[in-house]
């Protein structure tokens, strides 16, 4: 069997199933500060499809390994409190998709909108808030900007901050 050719423009479309599936996740966020586990199991099987039928660049292993990082990333903030259970299984999940480079990318911008929504919430008088905004926000930038950590530390180094 020849083996399918996959271009970018593929890829990106493709890389579309996970952020639709993950704004189911920001409606019940936000709704009910919670993520259901079937939105989890939707996430993670999706991902484990494509990967599996080579849909996208990341291998069987590179998709476990992301999931299995961002999970292990983000544990220690549930165990604390900071972060829900629920979160904690949505970044797993999205790992299936990313795989490692990419869900550190999502982790990452996560963290950076996470902050600044923390930040406005403490403002206005408020202690937490549902985070799978800044996941999916995070998400996107993981997917449509995979070099902006590279770019956000080559413009660090050029002192223009």
């Amino acid at each position: 069997m020849p083996e399918a050719t996959i271009n970018v423009e593929t890829i990106m479309l493709l890389m579309l199933v996970p952020l639709a599936l993950s704004l189911e996740a920001v409606y019940y966020d936000l709704q009910k500060r919670e993520i259901p586990d079937g939105v989890v199991l939707r996430v993670f099987v999706t991902g484990l499809l494509a990967t599996v039928l080579s849909w996208h660049g990341v291998s069987f292993v590179n998709a476990l390994l992301g999931m299995v990082t961002g999970f292990m990333v983000v544990l220690p903030f549930a165990l604390a409190g900071g972060i829900g259970g629920g979160d904690l299984k949505f970044v797993g999940a999205l790992g299936t998709w990313l795989g490692i480079a990419g869900v550190m990318s999502l982790l990452f911008w996560s963290a950076i909108f996470g902050m600044l929504v923390a930040i406005i919430t403490r403002y206005y008088g408020r202690k937490d808030f549902p985070f799978a905004p800044a996941i999916v926000l995070g998400l996107c930038v993981a997917i449509f900007w995979p070099g902006g950590i590279d770019f956000l530390i080559s413009w660090l180094r050029t002192g223009l901050l």
